[in-house]
């Protein structure tokens, strides 16, 4: 009688410990990119954010890549589009000040995206 509750302890133990062993699947761009991510510093010693939502829209905090400025008048706040098609300037980016940007996806995981934008930078998850 030991033995099996024994045995059914570290059975049910083994059960439990094996469920977060699963590797992410990025699965589509457009799927993958919906989230928070951190992104590099731009004229700031603390990373920005930027917030991709599954509508097209964003916004990017003012001191972070997803932020732009034109004739003083400064945005956060974008659409975005992604075209696989393409093999560079694929990511689509149009602030609310007039602005447009159209960077390269170069690699995508679950938590790291590699962007082209005139130099390489990447945002990781959050």
């Amino acid at each position: 009688m030991k033995n099996n509750i024994l045995f059914f302890c570290l059975l049910s133990l083994m059960m439990i410990s094996c469920g977060d062993d699963e590797e992410c699947m990025p699965g589509t761009f457009e799927e993958n990119i919906v989230g928070t991510w951190t992104t590099p510093a731009i004229g700031a010693a603390d990373a920005g954010t930027v917030t991709f939502s599954s509508d097209g829209t964003g916004v990017g905090t003012d001191n972070g890549a997803f932020y732009s400025e034109l004739n003083d008048v400064g945005s956060g706040n974008f659409t975005w589009s992604y075209d696989p098609a393409l093999t560079s300037e694929n990511l689509i980016i149009s602030w609310d000040n007039g602005l447009t940007a159209d960077m390269s996806v170069l690699n995508f995981t679950c938590d790291v995206v590699d962007i082209n934008f005139f130099l390489d930078f990447t945002i990781e998850r959050q």
